[in-house]
């Protein structure tokens, strides 16, 4: 049992971390892209919080499906929702508030639909991938425009993502220095979104 409280501990550390970074944003988090990140990180922590009750009941198996289904899911739709933010937030485009409603709509039918393609993985790498890609693009922009320290935050943030995701992953059966995976993982994807958090406050007053 205690090996699995463990694991269920370090999925809440991602619930925490996505918890802690909307409550930094609270005072824009309903206004302007603020709002998309807010959401990601949302997707994010629901996510985890599959895997925490998961592994809290020890139905590891009966549970599987559903953890795989809004991971799946956070990794379209909410690391899409926060790079969204952030180019928005960065190029300085705003919509009005209903109108972000519909971009959040938006992202989940998409990630539904992608869900039920055949080769969905596949699909789900190569979106992430291009994820990195346009957040990692916005930062390096953002500081030629002479905000260095909040684009190289914002930089430092998709590296970190790209980082774990690439050579540690969450695999219960890895492990790397004697610490599994999945635990090292999880609790640096709970750093990475209070780094979100922050990256996207230096933002909102830069360009609020």
């Amino acid at each position: 049992m205690w090996p699995d409280i463990w694991f269920a501990l370090t999925d809440f550390a991602v619930v925490l971390g996505a918890g802690f970074a909307i409550w930094l944003m609270r005072d824009r988090v309903l206004t302007g892209p603020t709002l998309l990140v807010g959401v990601g990180l949302a997707l994010m922590a629901l996510a985890a919080l599959t895997g925490t009750i998961r592994f809290a009941t020890g139905q590891i198996d009966e549970w599987a499906a559903v953890h795989s289904i809004t991971s799946g899911f956070a990794a379209i739709a909410g690391l899409g929702l926060v790079m969204l933010g952030q180019v928005m937030a960065i190029s300085g485009f705003k919509l009005q508030t209903p109108q972000y409603a519909l971009v959040c709509s938006g992202a989940a039918i998409a990630a539904i639909l992608i869900l039920l393609m055949p080769g969905a993985a596949g699909l789900i790498s190569l979106i992430g991938i291009m994820i990195l890609a346009f957040g990692i693009g916005a930062g390096t922009w953002y500081v030629f425009r002479g905000n260095a320290r909040t684009g190289a935050l914002w930089i430092g943030c998709w590296l970190l993502l790209g980082f774990i995701s690439t050579f540690i992953g969450g695999s219960r059966e890895l492990s790397t220095f004697g610490v599994a995976n999945w635990h090292i993982y999880h609790i640096s994807l709970g750093v990475w979104a209070v780094l979100v958090g922050l990256a996207t406050i230096r933002l909102e007053k830069e360009n609020g």
